[in-house]
This record gives C-alpha cells, structure tokens and sequence, in this order.
C-alpha cells in the first residue's frame, strides 16, 4: 500500500447546533462553507424548525469547524 495524504484531509463535520445554548441537533457540512451557505442549509432543515417553532432569530454564532449557535 501507498501512502496518500489527500485521504487524511477532512472536508466534513458534523457541526452541533444549539439554539439559545443548548445543544439541539448536529449537522454535517462542508468545512469550505461560509456563514450565509451554512444559515442557508441549517433555515432548510426540517428538523430545526420544528426547534425553532416560529420564533424570530436575534443572532446567529457561527465558528467555522466547531459551532453553530442561534439566539432567539
């Protein structure tokens, strides 16, 4: 076997989600996403409306390749 270091390289991860600092749910993305790609997936997610429940959004904490938070 041949050694390939394309194959030690990450390109996804399960980002956890809390909303209002809880953990709710994680969600696997792109590491290459940006802020407004990744809101755009996670207001997609049926899952997180359901958490949601119609409230509006104050904030939204996204650290690339650790966390998404969202305050409501």
């Amino acid at each position: 076997p041949t050694f390939n270091p394309a194959f030690l390289v990450e390109d996804e991860f399960a980002y956890p989600v809390s909303l209002n600092g809880k953990m709710k749910m994680n969600l696997q993305l792109s590491l290459t996403l940006t802020q407004p790609e990744a809101e755009e997936i996670l207001f997609a997610d049926e899952q997180f409306q359901k958490y949601l429940d119609g409230k509006a959004i104050k904030k939204i904490i996204f650290v690339k390749g650790k966390i998404i938070n969202v305050v409501v």
